[in-house]
């Protein structure tokens, strides 16, 4: 909630800079924990304001007022592969198709109704999609994880492997992209790898500066300050 509130808080602050730089004036700034939560549903929030309509929380993918095609496919090697963004533009699903009947799959994607990327796009209901998942589900379950990865990847396929808490420590992705950063304190012997920025901004200083709480570390501290007295 905090780390919530805290990017809203830091969207009004730059927006509120680019008026300043347009009018010369400033402007108060508000941000509301529980508006910016409420804004973290995504669709879910224009869904009710609008058509009060409740969406369904669907496993790796988008909420949606109606059951889509799932995006979690198991690979030969029994890992699961998040599967997104088939067909969008030509270009990709040119490329995928090309690769999938290289393994044998999709002969009908050469079919005429499948040229429509509104046809191909998930969630939308179409027969074409559920052909499509269908016969990507079944290439997938005749590739290892990390083959069904870098063969979406090579044709602009946001694909990835679903990894582990272990696993996504020794990935050399997130290591390359410097994303995991060394940090000592309270508690620790020696260094602790954690997560470090969630993106990377080369002209802005970022830091971690110091580990995650550990369970009860601050127990006392709070409860300390629950039993003092109130200030009359």
């Amino acid at each position: 909630a905090y780390n919530t509130g805290a990017h809203f808080a830091v969207m009004g602050i730059l927006t509120a800079l680019l008026g300043r730089d347009a009018s010369g004036e400033g402007q108060y700034i508000d941000c509301s924990m529980h508006e910016a939560l409420s804004s973290a549903t995504e669709v879910g929030l224009p869904h009710w304001l609008y058509t009060k309509t409740n969406i369904i929380r669907q496993t790796g993918r988008h909420a949606a007022t109606i059951r889509t095609e799932p995006w979690i496919h198991r690979a030969r090697d029994g890992k699961d592969v998040l599967v997104f963004n088939i067909g969008r533009s030509n270009e990709s699903w040119g490329k995928l198709k090309r690769w999938m009947q290289s393994h044998g799959f999709g002969a009908q994607f050469d079919e005429e109704r499948f040229d429509d990327p509104m046809n191909r796009m998930a969630a939308r209901g179409t027969p074409e999609a559920k052909e499509i998942f269908a016969e990507v589900s079944s290439f997938v379950g005749t590739l290892d994880a990390e083959e069904v990865y870098r063969g979406s990847q090579a044709c602009g396929l946001p694909w990835g492997t679903v990894r582990s808490p272990d696993e996504a420590v020794d990935d050399p992705h997130l290591h390359d992209r410097g994303h995991f950063v060394a940090t000592t304190g309270e508690g620790l012997d020696g260094e602790a790898l954690m997560p470090g920025a969630p993106y990377v901004l080369g002209a802005s200083p970022w830091e971690l500066r110091r580990p995650a709480p550990r369970l009860g570390e601050h127990t006392e501290e709070v409860l300390a300050e629950l039993r003092a007295p109130t200030p009359e």
